[in-house]
């Protein structure tokens, strides 16, 4: 489905009036920047998938930012409500963020999907910030609010200031030390689970 078929009005809820605010006073642009390694991903390219939910999409300053809203259809079951698109490239995206909801902290939530694994960044009311994650070519990627219960409000999350960088892959110099890293990490789990082992053999 092609996003621009799906803006609706700007008044479903009182939590959408906040994050405009928000979103009015940082004057973020989700549109691509004139920089190096930067991709344009539009709004059309982003398609919303409903599971359990009634949520929407909305632009309200015309694909500078994104205002996604998730399910509260009264059904009193889960709900997933998503906003995603292909990558057409390896990097890392970033993206600022502010999450309002009138409903009690965490029955609903806020985040990232990167092939199918959702990572979930705000659950209440009021929290905002910047994150990013990494695609791959090919990969299915977007954002999507979850809601326990589809009741008692929504939960609300703005996205803006979006920007991928393809240049964030991992130099080939750097490459050694992320595996020293690993195999440190490897071996020190393996080191614990040996003295808790041996730890109990004693007892």
């Amino acid at each position: 489905m092609n996003y621009r078929m799906l803006f609706r009005p700007l008044s479903r809820n009182r939590s959408y009036s906040r994050v405009l605010l928000f979103l009015l006073i940082a004057g973020a642009s989700l549109a691509p920047r004139a920089e190096a390694g930067l991709i344009p991903y539009q709004l059309s390219l982003f398609s919303l998938v409903n599971s359990n939910a009634d949520g929407t999409a909305v632009s309200p300053d015309g694909g500078k930012s994104v205002i996604l809203t998730g399910g509260n259809n009264g059904t009193g079951l889960t709900g997933t409500t998503d906003l995603i698109t292909t990558a057409t490239a390896t990097g890392l995206i970033q993206f600022q963020y502010i999450y309002s909801s009138f409903d009690e902290p965490m029955f609903d939530r806020g985040g990232f999907l990167v092939a199918g694994i959702f990572t979930p960044v705000a659950d209440t009311d009021g929290q905002f910030g910047t994150t990013s994650f990494f695609v791959m070519t090919g990969d299915i990627f977007g954002f999507r609010v979850e809601t326990d219960d589809n009741t008692q409000e929504p939960g609300v999350f703005a996205i803006s200031d979006f920007n991928v960088d393809t240049t964030s892959a991992p130099e080939p110099a750097t490459l050694p030390l992320v595996v020293t890293a690993a195999i440190a990490l490897l071996f020190a789990g393996r080191a614990r689970r040996y003295l808790t082992q041996n730890q109990e053999n004693r007892r």
